[in-house]
């Protein structure tokens, strides 16, 4: 009788466990044989819009899942974040998968990489890389790494615990005799409606719904937590960079000026827009 096929999730999983935190195999087992852990682990697996895992080393030396980046750590962890979202198999675990390791201070280490359009895009179009390039591939390029820094400003809002509204570049100079500068803002805009979207998109009943019995505190935090991002947004909604924005939108009658108005009416308002 043959012996049972390894879960190659689990496979990928152990490696990073084992090669980054040293974790022993010992730990490792007693850890993919808790309830909780293969609960979590089966829900990232096979839940699309479940997008990070990570596990937390602590001082104990214990392994601890969550589903989404913890604003501090007090120890190293590793993370699987999905390239898009969709359930992760055996086959495509190893290709669907960005994974990595995190120190004490994660936020440091991505802020070392974010100045994506004075290191990659200058590589990128350097005399040797992209002299002869036309002019349309020079330009996605230069849109996909305003897209990737971008994603990675987000992504240290949520290491912090807080939402961050990121920005076009060259706001200022409104020189958009094509579109462009138009293009760009319209973008991030869109990014913003879905931060703000996913806020208020979050039920304080899940847990019920889940067939859990959460405490009142949880309920507390809950809407303490909203309240926070809201008020974080909020901030960076009034400084002077998203007022030329939003200017540069009126001005142009962009059909995501409206949108615009009345998403600053919901995150004053705590209300859903």
């Amino acid at each position: 009788m043959s012996a049972p096929q390894e879960d190659e999730r689990l496979v990928l999983l152990e490696s990073l466990a084992t090669a980054l935190l040293r974790v022993r195999p010992d730990k490792w087992a007693k850890f993919v044989a808790s309830e909780e852990t293969s609960v979590m682990l089966d829900k990232f697996f096979k839940q699309p819009e479940l997008l990070e895992l990570v596990l937390v080393l602590t001082p104990a030396g214990q392994l601890q899942p969550t589903t989404s980046f913890p604003p501090a750590l007090k120890g190293k962890g590793i993370y699987c974040v999905k390239k898009k979202g969709e359930n992760v198999t055996g086959e495509n675990c190893r290709s669907t998968l960005l994974v990595g390791d995190m120190g004490a201070s994660p936020v440091e280490q991505l802020i070392t990489v974010l100045p994506v359009s004075q290191v990659v895009t200058p590589l990128l179009l350097s005399q040797d890389e992209g002299a002869n390039w036309p002019r349309i591939v020079v330009e996605d390029v230069v849109r996909h790494t305003q897209q990737l820094q971008n994603k990675m400003f987000m992504m240290t809002g949520k290491i912090q615990g807080k939402p961050l509204l990121p920005l076009p570049e060259h706001l200022v100079s409104w020189e958009d005799s094509d579109g462009t500068v138009l293009h760009s803002i319209e973008t991030v805009i869109i990014e913003w409606f879905q931060q703000v979207e996913e806020i208020f998109g979050q039920d304080p009943a899940q847990q019920l719904l889940e067939g859990l019995h959460p405490v009142p505190r949880v309920e507390f935090d809950f809407w303490q937590t909203r309240v926070t991002s809201l008020e974080c947004i909020s901030e960076q909604l009034v400084t002077p960079q998203v007022t030329v924005l939003a200017k540069a939108l009126e001005k142009a009658d962009s059909c995501y000026w409206p949108s615009l108005q009345n998403m600053f009416r919901a995150v004053s308002g705590g209300e859903v827009p």
